[in-house]
């Protein structure tokens, strides 16, 4: 199935303006913010989800409730911050069709 960041993933991939408005975005809630500027409707978990799978980590959800703690989920990120590494990983993606 087809989603709303598959379609955002191949007109960004497809359109030099949008890679170029992309770079200068920070955050996933910056790139969500684009996409909808541009008539695509997905959620910042719909698009960690869609990174997820697209880049075949295995990043946890949550932090507490369960999930791992803040250091652990840096120790798995190499140091990083995970959110941060997972914002990089996904303009990476987006630009460059890593």
């Amino acid at each position: 199935m087809i989603t709303e960041v598959d379609r955002f993933h191949s007109a960004v991939r497809s359109s030099k303006e949008l890679r170029q408005e992309l770079q200068s975005i920070n955050g996933l809630d910056g790139i969500v913010g684009l996409a909808r500027s541009k008539g695509y409707d997905f959620s910042s978990n719909e698009l960690m989800t869609w990174g997820k799978k697209k880049l075949g980590g295995d990043f946890p959800d949550a932090v507490g409730e369960g999930g791992l703690s803040e250091a652990n989920l840096k120790s798995l990120a190499g140091g990083k911050d995970p959110v941060k590494y997972m914002e990089f990983k996904l303009k990476e993606v987006f630009i460059a069709g890593v």
